[in-house]
């Protein structure tokens, strides 16, 4: 599931897609939007945005297989995680004026 389906599906009042969406990445450090990253969703249950330099992981949505997964790991979202390494960017709509922040997870790439 991609993040804005995600959002856009569980959440009020947002019709976000990958390009309103940004973060970095944990090894270059390069600012993108989730538009520019790699999307890797051949499983099902998963998927990765890998950084647009193709450095590293820079976010991934989960199904949960760890139903008490610790804070630390990401975000729950119903029976979804969102797990971001840096800190994620979210621009609820094309006209948003103010964005959503969700502060990056420690441990968002432990596996």
């Amino acid at each position: 599931m991609l993040l804005s389906d995600l959002l856009n599906e569980k959440l009020e009042n947002i019709s976000t897609n990958e390009a309103l969406c940004s973060t970095s990445c944990p090894v270059c450090r390069a600012r993108q939007t989730l538009a520019a990253a790699t999307t890797d969703q051949s499983d099902d249950l998963e998927t990765i945005y890998i950084c647009q330099e193709g450095c590293s992981r820079i976010l991934t949505v989960s199904a949960r297989t760890e139903p008490d997964a610790p804070l630390e790991k990401g975000y729950r979202i119903g029976l979804w995680m969102i797990r971001n390494p840096r800190d994620l960017f979210v621009l609820p709509s094309q006209t948003a004026q103010k964005g959503i922040r969700l502060p990056a997870c420690k441990d968002a790439l432990v596996e």
